[in-house]
């Protein structure tokens, strides 16, 4: 399906105009998020660094609908926690 996204007159009156459109979505907005990342890394030495994190710290839930694929929802985190380790070394 091939959706253009909704403009401003849609849902507000624009130059003393009623809105165009104003039921186009069931509910054009969702909450704000917000997302905490955490990590620690360690230097072991000149050449070698451990590290470990997790994303999501929270495992906070997307909005409602939205499926991190596209439509304006691919910055939510649809994942939930997400935790990581790893070693760099310099050579």
């Amino acid at each position: 399906m091939n959706r253009v996204a909704p403009a401003y007159e849609d849902f507000y009156g624009f130059e003393g105009r009623d809105a165009q459109n104003e039921d186009l979505f069931a509910d054009p907005w969702v909450s704000a998020k917000f997302y905490h990342d955490v990590r620690l890394g360690i230097d072991v030495g000149p050449k070698y660094n451990f590290y470990m994190g997790v994303d999501n710290l929270t495992n906070e839930r997307p909005a409602p609908g939205a499926s991190g694929l596209g439509g304006n929802t691919g910055f939510y985190d649809v994942i939930g926690r997400f935790m990581y380790a790893g070693v760099s070394a310099k050579f």
